[in-house]
């Protein structure tokens, strides 16, 4: 069972809880981040409250944004787009490692020629998370975690939510995809007899083709619309408890339908060869 991190294993509603620059850092801040429609994103506008017009803004799938205030040109992202874009990270590393080691999202302020601000947000486990990794577990399933956040933040909120090292840290929407198809491989290398299905549980847009991949597609009931139509099961209400149950359930349909079918078979190969006439000869007709 792979589940998603954001808004599945966890609230996806992040709080920024520590940023680092100034006030002219959080002007620019707001006017890349309202222009964009994600989960940081908002928490970041929501956070700095007020700021600057921007344009051009673009998402930079799995990095952060891209945009001009006022003609000069910013970035705010994770890391990675630190590093792609060649900025000198040194100063801010030791920082950054201290925060991703507490479980927190880093994402930074930067122009053309360095890093302006940090802002740190973290993101809580939704209630019954924990136990829903238990009793998947118990249920004697394998669950691993898919995130987008770097291996520190991972193994974090892995740990908390009972998972451990199980994680696909650092991935791109479309590595979500080729997860899925990881577990497939592996699965279908197992003997005939130990191989299981592979199930996905998430909830947004970015999370539907690894959805439609799996053998079973979990969705949150709160997600997006395109999540929704991609799985075979939507969890009402985006209570991830939903999906031990659900695979339980599952079991005990299954069980009951070849009970059906034994017993059918069973009174039938006694019931038509006496309406046939077989055991006349000893008079039971």
């Amino acid at each position: 069972v792979l589940l998603d991190k954001t808004a599945t294993l966890t609230e996806g509603k992040p709080q920024v809880v520590a940023f680092e620059g100034g006030e002219d850092s959080k002007r620019i801040a707001y006017a890349l981040e309202t222009k964009l429609d994600h989960p940081l994103s908002r928490c970041i506008a929501e956070y700095c409250g007020e700021g600057e017009n921007a344009e051009e803004v673009e998402y930079l799938t799995g990095l952060g944004a891209h945009g001009y205030v006022n003609g000069k040109e910013y970035f705010l992202g994770n890391d990675r787009l630190m590093k792609e874009k060649g900025l000198p990270f040194a100063a801010w590393e030791e920082r950054f490692a201290a925060l991703s080691a507490a479980g927190c999202t880093v994402l930074m302020l930067a122009d053309r020629e360095r890093i302006l601000a940090l802002f740190a947000l973290a993101d809580t486990l939704k209630e019954g998370s924990r136990e829903a990794v238990q009793e998947l577990k118990g249920l004697g399933c394998t669950v691993r975690m898919l995130t987008g956040d770097n291996q520190k933040v991972a193994a974090h909120i892995a740990e908390e939510a009972g998972i451990g090292g199980e994680v696909f840290a650092e991935v791109l929407p479309e590595d979500k995809w080729r997860a899925v198809e990881a577990c497939r491989r592996e699965n279908a290398s197992l003997p005939k007899r130990e191989r299981r299905g592979v199930a996905m549980t998430g909830d947004g847009i970015n999370d539907s083709p690894a959805l439609k991949a799996a053998d079973v597609g979990f969705a949150m009931g709160n997600g997006t619309d395109v999540a929704i139509e991609s799985a075979d099961v939507v969890l009402v209400g985006g209570d991830v408890r939903a999906v031990p149950r659900a695979i339980a359930l599952s079991r005990r349909t299954m069980r009951i339908v070849k009970e059906n079918l034994f017993w059918a078979f069973f009174y039938n190969c006694i019931g038509i060869p006496l309406a046939a006439g077989v055991f006349a000869f000893a008079g039971v007709t």
